[in-house]
């Protein structure tokens, strides 16, 4: 009951959030921005900025996830794809958004499906179909705007000679994944059911930890830059 409550507060802290849409997306693009300055040669750098300069933001990514679903739904063979539409659909097959698969038994397709069903024969009037819509809109929005840093790494590392395979790490490890939870040892399993975002926590510090002992010198020099603009 406790993960429970948990997981429904989180949800209402970050992805049901609108004050946390936008400030979520300024964090992103701030990191990936310092990351790659540090971790990657200056080439990879100054392309990852203008491939987020290209995607506008998140400007286009709407009109690429209403492209993706149509090309799936339409069996569109990857020959037809070039430029950003071939990396993104790479990106959403090859699981650079999420990074895990849902396996789920017939009872449940069966449970979804009703759920579906019932709340698609609800009235446009129903407070509870408005309130619906509203929270996944925002899921849809937050959704778009963490995929924007992530895609606009993949990209940058397809076109610097990188495997898909080594582009999806890069596009997962750019940003905090919600999606790692850690092997569960050392009671961390029973510790992330008691507070939450102790996963963000451990992954934050974990890739700062890297990027010093990886990088002593750029890290120092843009750390104190980051810490002086910061003062002035």
């Amino acid at each position: 009951k406790i993960a429970t409550i948990g997981r429904k507060l989180s949800e209402r802290y970050t992805s049901l959030s609108p004050s946390f849409t936008v400030s979520n997306m300024f964090r992103d693009l701030t990191m990936a921005a310092i990351s790659t300055a540090i971790k990657e040669n200056p080439a990879y750098a100054l392309r990852f900025r203008l491939n987020v300069a290209r995607l506008g933001g998140t400007a286009r990514m709407f009109p690429l996830m209403r492209w993706y679903r149509k090309a799936v739904a339409e069996q569109l063979p990857t020959g037809q794809m070039s430029g950003i539409k071939r990396y993104f659909y790479e990106f959403m097959t090859q699981g650079a958004e999420t990074g895990f698969t849902s396996l789920k038994e017939i009872d449940t397709y069966k449970d979804d499906m009703q759920k579906m069903y019932k709340h698609m024969n609800q009235s446009l009037a129903n407070p509870w179909r408005l309130l619906r819509g509203l929270s996944e809109g925002l899921e849809y929005t937050n959704r778009c705007i963490e995929d924007m840093t992530r895609f606009a790494t993949y990209m940058t590392s397809r076109q610097s000679g990188r495997s898909v395979r080594e582009s999806v790490s890069d596009a997962k490890t750019i940003t905090l994944n919600f999606n790692r939870k850690g092997s569960g040892e050392l009671g961390n399993s029973t510790y992330r059911n008691l507070q939450i975002f102790v996963n963000p926590a451990i992954q934050s510090l974990q890739n700062v930890a890297s990027m010093a002992m990886d990088h002593p010198v750029k890290f120092s020099l843009y750390t104190g830059m980051v810490a002086l603009i910061g003062a002035a």
